[in-house]
């Protein structure tokens, strides 16, 4: 997991809607699309949007339904190597949601190959408001390389009890044999 990286709940915000129709824009995406999700996001109650902070600075936003445990939008601020900051936004997701998917305009290359190449897998391709989509899921092994020596911030707490009762065994090697046969 990439360290330094802090997901904050927030609304909907106008500099997160600007940055939205800047980067579809500069991908030459028509302009309805910024708009469409902006109102699909509005009327959702369910979705929750986050600011990616990193040393109290706002590097990006995070569009996240935890109904469907997808991401529905990834947008680093910064113009520079935006794949690592992406990288690091959803590793710090996974910190927070553990397994989770996205989907991504099917004409957003760019932002394909970058969950392609941290390990999101594409499983479906989907129209939705005149918009083609394509869903992609998080390869478990690959989250569960991620998580390798992570501890969860918070612990469970119940304590179980566990009642183990030994069972007779099925029957000797040779009955077990020659049932198969």
């Amino acid at each position: 997991m990439t360290p330094g990286i802090t997901l904050k709940e927030v609304g909907l915000s106008q500099d997160f809607r600007d940055g939205l129709k800047d980067y579809y824009s500069a991908i030459h995406i028509d302009g309805l699309y910024p708009d469409h999700r902006w109102r699909q996001w509005t009327e959702d109650k369910g979705i929750i949007a986050y600011t990616a902070q990193r040393d109290e600075n706002t590097i990006g936003w995070l569009v996240y339904n935890p109904l469907h445990s997808t991401i529905e939008e990834i947008l680093p601020k910064e113009t520079g190597g935006k794949g690592f900051i992406a990288t690091a936004m959803i590793d710090a997701l996974i910190a927070r949601e553990s397994l989770v998917a996205a989907e991504v305009l099917k004409a957003d290359k760019a932002k394909i190959e970058t969950l392609i190449a941290y390990g999101f897998r594409p499983t479906r391709s989907f129209c939705l408001g005149g918009f083609d989509f394509v869903k992609l899921d998080l390869s478990t092994a690959e989250f569960l390389r991620k998580v390798r020596g992570w501890r969860p911030s918070e612990a469970y707490g119940k304590t179980e009890l566990v009642a183990v009762e030994k069972v007779p065994p099925a029957g000797t090697h040779d009955e077990i044999k020659s049932s198969l046969l």
